[in-house]
């Protein structure tokens, strides 16, 4: 299965605007260098009151569809 790692740091006011503006989606930097949207959603278990921040594995189905993300 296909996998994309990602390290996010999304500070807490950051996260905040988020959810004011109702973004939906994630925007980052993988670290092969591919950009990747993912849905804000697939974070919500991370976010702490200061935010998001760590290294995250996020795994696809062959066809590209979300299988699971995990904090590494």
């Amino acid at each position: 299965m296909p996998l994309i790692r990602v390290n996010l740091n999304i500070n807490r006011d950051e996260m905040l605007r988020w959810y004011a503006g109702g973004a939906h989606n994630v925007n980052a930097l993988a670290l092969d260098g591919r950009r990747v949207q993912f849905p804000v959603d697939l974070i919500r278990p991370y976010i702490t009151h200061d935010g998001v921040q760590g290294a995250f594995e996020i795994e696809f189905s062959p066809e590209g569809k979300f299988q699971s993300i995990r904090r590494l």
